[in-house]
């Protein structure tokens, strides 16, 4: 099993969530971005990158929230 990272982004009271696509597991259910993380690198270089690659934002990690 691979290790994996959920971005929790908030703004003021609001939190980014995205739709899953049709092609992908848990299909059409809304949540946060998330994915694997590559060999070779680190939690906050995957949250940073999968947060790019699903809605194309830039963002910078404050803290671990719970692992």
């Amino acid at each position: 099993m691979r290790e994996a990272v959920v971005a929790v982004v908030t703004k003021r009271d609001r939190m980014l969530l995205i739709q899953r696509g049709s092609a992908g597991p848990e299909a059409g259910y809304w949540a946060p971005p998330s994915g694997e993380v590559e060999p070779g690198e680190s939690q906050d270089a995957a949250v940073i990158r999968e947060v790019r690659e699903e809605v194309g934002l830039t963002i910078q990690p404050l803290r671990k929230v719970w692992e």
